[in-house]
């Protein structure tokens, strides 16, 4: 109980900024050879390497991300997945959707343009941080969706994550909006600094969902 309630001072007042980016996947140049770095489009016979590397590294550091079920949804509603792999063993992905995604960090959901992706989900092994995995992998899928017809690309990065940040920069990503999300007084807040162009996002969560969550734990069994 007073983990629980530590949990939900913290909430009282917290900010965060996440900025939004714009890709143009056709002026993505072409990535350069590497021979310790292989970039794949997930198929049927990598998603239990995916799974296992998921729960061994990403469970760790994130908590959970998707599972079996999860993953095969996203695939059917046409999302794509990409990995590294480095001598043969997954080092990292990331995620791309052609409709919506939603965050549950900001508690908002993405919905793509016309012709558009939304990239979500990017994760590189910590030891292999900084040697632009992240950078290498979106360029590839770039690549890719240039000639599929999916000419533009947006994503949402937490302003703390220098590495995606640079990696945005490196793709030719150009800022073209902020959320500022977090707590007030136990309230949730998302407020949106510009319209960043055809991208529509909608709030997900409740503003007082945190005030009904604490009175249950406070007043179990009482409505």
């Amino acid at each position: 109980m007073i983990q629980t309630l530590k949990y939900y001072l913290m909430h009282i007042v917290s900010c965060r900024r996440a900025c939004i980016f714009h890709y143009s996947t056709t002026a993505a140049a072409t990535p350069p050879e590497r021979d310790d770095i292989e970039v794949k489009k997930l198929n049927s016979a990598s998603i239990d390497d995916l799974l296992a590397f998921h729960q061994r590294v990403c469970i760790k550091e994130w908590g959970h991300l998707f599972d079996r079920q999860e993953l095969e949804s996203r695939l059917e509603s046409g999302h794509l997945c990409y990995l590294a792999r480095r001598h043969g063993d997954i080092v990292g992905f990331t995620w791309f959707s052609p409709a919506t995604v939603h965050s549950p960090d900001l508690q908002c959901v993405f919905a793509a343009p016309r012709f558009s992706l939304i990239n979500y989900n990017t994760f590189i092994a910590s030891k292999l941080r900084g040697r632009n995995i992240n950078f290498h992998i979106k360029q590839r899928a770039f690549q890719d969706f240039a000639r599929e017809s999916y000419s533009h690309c947006y994503s949402y990065i937490r302003s703390d994550n220098r590495s995606s940040l640079k990696a945005a920069d490196k793709l030719g990503g150009k800022a073209c909006g902020n959320i500022f999300y977090g707590y007030l007084m136990g309230v949730h807040f998302v407020f949106i600094s510009t319209a960043p162009g055809g991208l529509r996002i909608s709030r997900k969560r409740h503003p007082l969902a945190l005030y009904g969550k604490l009175l249950s734990i406070l007043f179990p069994g009482k409505r």
